[in-house]
């Protein structure tokens, strides 16, 4: 998983929900305010609550601390070594019927 899903994952709600709701209904009353040949003419688009909370993770994800980011880093690390250790138990299978039972 990338840094910023998984910094949103741990910390949307607790410390940048507010800020990015604030920012999605800003940006939803300047689309709906203008007319639409403001809109081709400005390049506006229909904002996108997904777009606006992900580049607000991003800014509050650049002045985040260090002790936050490393604990982000070591999440990805660890689930990536669970899943990792979960695939490789797939991976071994029983070579006969009998080892299967056991």
């Amino acid at each position: 998983m990338g840094v910023i899903n998984q910094y949103m994952m741990m910390h949307y709600e607790s410390r940048m929900k507010e800020e990015a709701e604030r920012r999605i209904t800003i940006a939803q009353r300047k689309f709906d305010r203008t007319t639409k040949e403001e809109r081709i003419r400005d390049g506006l688009k229909k904002p996108m609550a997904i777009v606006i909370r992900k580049e607000t993770a991003n800014k509050f994800w650049l002045t985040e601390t260090d002790t936050i980011k490393e604990e982000v880093h070591a999440r990805i690390e660890a689930d990536y070594n669970e899943e990792l250790e979960a695939w490789a138990a797939k991976l071994e299978v029983p070579k006969t019927a009998q080892e299967y039972h056991q």
